[in-house]
């Protein structure tokens, strides 16, 4: 298993036990774990900056972690964001499904459109880099893990948002946060 590999499937681990320990222990309960995820990350992020002498810091990242990119910025991009997302989750009714079905799609989709999009072929037009196979995993990956929660709006969501997130213009952990709530500021 390679990098990215890896990489994808603790992200998709991520989404779906944080969905998992939000229905099962409650929102209050998810909210301060993930907070508290939130300052060991950065704490461990810290450690590994200063070069602490911890092996199995330096393990972790040198497993998991990108080499041209800031020492854990997907990890803690995808962690605040979904801080940011289930943070508005408790008003009005319904918040908290929305914030799972987006953590579902942020998760899944775009865990998915990574691990199937890489060995695609037929690139995106406004992307080159991203790939039309990469594209249509988010949308059927990201609508079949929200659906339960968002119902046939997950089809709208994921659709929308996976092209909003193969425009490749920030980084998608949290790009994909920002657009879904923006979508349901102005009533999607």
């Amino acid at each position: 298993m390679d990098l990215e590999e890896r990489r994808q499937l603790i992200h998709i681990l991520f989404g779906a036990i944080l969905i998992a320990f939000t229905v099962f222990l409650g929102l209050r309960l998810a909210l301060a774990g993930l907070l508290l995820f939130n300052i060991a990350l950065l704490m461990v992020i810290h450690a590994r900056m200063e070069e602490w002498g911890v092996r199995w810091i330096k393990k972790v990242f040198f497993k998991f972690g990108r080499v041209d990119e800031f020492v854990g910025k997907g990890s803690l991009l995808y962690a605040a964001s979904a801080l940011f997302i289930l943070s508005f989750a408790s008003k009005p009714p319904g918040s908290l499904d929305f914030a799972l079905g987006v953590i579902a799609i942020l998760a899944f989709g775009d865990g998915f459109a990574t691990l199937i999009g890489r060995n695609g072929r037929h690139g995106l037009p406004w992307c080159k880099k991203k790939t039309w196979e990469g594209l249509t995993a988010f949308i059927l990956f990201g609508a079949f893990s929200s659906f339960p929660v968002l119902g046939l709006s997950a089809i709208v969501y994921s659709i929308i948002l996976g092209f909003v997130e193969s425009l490749d213009v920030l980084d998608d952990n949290v790009l994909i946060p920002l657009a879904a709530f923006a979508m349901k500021l102005i009533g999607l």
